[in-house]
């Protein structure tokens, strides 16, 4: 038996034996931001933890690895372990974090080598806990127009101060500067780590819905409005214009396949119309136009970083200034508010070498699996918006176990549904793996995979 047989064998083992643990990893690589284990000023979140024992399942199970994406691994932890050990300062627990969260480029999709239905199943959690996020987002809303003085939030109340990630809400207070939609406080969905993650994972939850509805072959549904009524109004309350950027750049291909196209958009403009007239979009109206001040959000996310955070990277323009530094350089500039964004802190901290691979890599695994168009721009506009999405676990782990994995080459798999909640039993029956040609082991594996999985 050939080695690319017992490859595809092993993958198609992958895929079926057990889905559910892929569907509860990628719900807790969302849930799980929260709450962790700190050790000193380091946190490391449930969802990293978690999404180690995925990772570290796959690479047992025999899915195989890339040549590829394993010397690009390697690359990287060549040039992170040679800034570390040239600068003192270097955190070696931010540069373990580092090569942690860029473990999926060892499983960068190769034809022999696919891990049929893992990111389909992965992409189910990773909704359902968006969905959460978002019902509870709404909740903590209505509990302060119901005249709560305070944000309903169980983990901050229940959970021990020693399981708790560092940093949560510490950056930007939760209190709304004036009172906007009747409320004090901003929902952040219990589950996140600020009210701007509401906003960035319900923009990602509305792009996969629509992917749904107009590339997944099937006609709408009462729920699918339902749900993108829900991520809408979370966004909203949330007050953060974060989920923006995912919209306008995940919805474009969309464009070219909406139905009654003049219809369509005539109902949304006056829908818009609507609710500016009355006062709905008053407050993401102004956080949207609230310019790149030195003191506003916006300006300490994506402009100051650059023009405060890259003169440290002329010390040492080509390796950088070793893991974790940004952190110790944002306490000295003292200013109130101000973030790493992501490629501030990838150039200040592992330099042009650095960025170089993380470019590389990230464009190779694009190009080699081709994914969804929708799917790939929200994620990599949602790299642009976080403060250190680039290096954040979660996200990176949406762009290679969701894009990469979702549509593999050759074989025109479509996300048809997100799926129901963990623990239902057909949470993976909405999931459609459709090849468009049946003609080879691979194909036909994943047909087979996908039988499996709906029974």
């Amino acid at each position: 038996m050939t080695t690319s047989r017992l490859s595809r064998g092993a993958t198609s083992r992958t895929a079926t034996a057990g889905p559910k643990i892929f569907v509860a990893a990628g719900f807790l690589a969302i849930a799980g931001q929260r709450i962790g284990v700190n050790l000193g000023d380091t946190s490391i979140p449930l969802s990293t933890i978690v999404l180690a024992g995925f990772y570290l399942r796959l690479l047992v199970s025999g899915g195989g690895l890339s040549l590829v994406g394993t010397g690009l691994w390697l690359a990287l932890g060549a040039t992170c372990g040679l800034s570390a050990l040239a600068n003192p300062a270097a955190h070696v627990t931010s540069l373990m974090l580092m090569l942690l969260t860029y473990v999926p480029w060892l499983l960068l999709p190769a034809r022999e080598q696919r891990l049929v239905g893992v990111g389909r199943a992965f992409l189910v959690g990773t909704i359902t806990a968006i969905k959460c996020g978002a019902v509870l987002a709404i909740l903590q809303a209505a509990v302060q127009w119901a005249g709560s003085p305070s944000l309903w939030d169980p983990v901050g109340r229940f959970v021990p101060l020693s399981m708790q990630v560092h940093g949560f809400n510490s950056v930007y207070s939760l209190e709304y500067v004036d009172v906007t939609y009747g409320l004090h406080y901003k929902p952040n969905g219990i589950l996140f780590l600020e009210p701007s993650f509401v906003s960035l994972y319900c923009g990602f939850g509305i792009v996969c819905l629509v992917h749904g509805l107009f590339f997944g072959r099937r006609s709408p549904r009462y729920r699918d409005a339902v749900w993108a009524l829900t991520f809408a109004v979370a966004i909203t309350v949330s007050m953060s214009t974060s989920g923006l950027p995912v919209l306008a750049f995940g919805l474009i291909p969309a464009l070219r396949r909406l139905p009654m196209r003049p219809a369509t958009t005539l109902a949304t403009a006056c829908l818009a119309l609507g609710a500016w007239r009355m006062g709905a979009l008053d407050g993401l109206i102004a956080k949207a136009t609230e310019g790149f001040g030195p003191t506003s959000s916006t300006g300490l996310r994506l402009a100051l970083p650059y023009h405060l955070l890259l003169p440290f990277a002329d010390r040492n323009p080509l390796i950088g200034l070793g893991p974790g530094v940004a952190s110790d350089l944002l306490d000295q500039l003292a200013v109130t508010g101000l973030q790493a964004s992501t490629f501030a802190k990838a150039m200040v901290e592992y330099g042009l070498a650095g960025v170089s691979v993380f470019v590389v890599a990230t464009a190779y695994a694009i190009y080699r699996s081709r994914p969804p168009a929708m799917l790939t721009l929200a994620l990599l506009a949602a790299w642009l918006v976080p403060a250190e999405a680039l290096l954040n676990a979660p996200i990176v782990a949406l762009l290679f176990f969701v894009a990469t994995h979702w549509r593999a080459e050759g074989d025109g798999v479509v996300l048809a549904h997100p799926g129901p909640a963990v623990g239902s039993s057909s949470d993976l029956r909405d999931v459609d793996v459709r090849p468009t040609r049946a003609t080879s082991p691979v194909r036909a594996s994943l047909r087979g995979a996908g039988a499996s999985d709906a029974a």
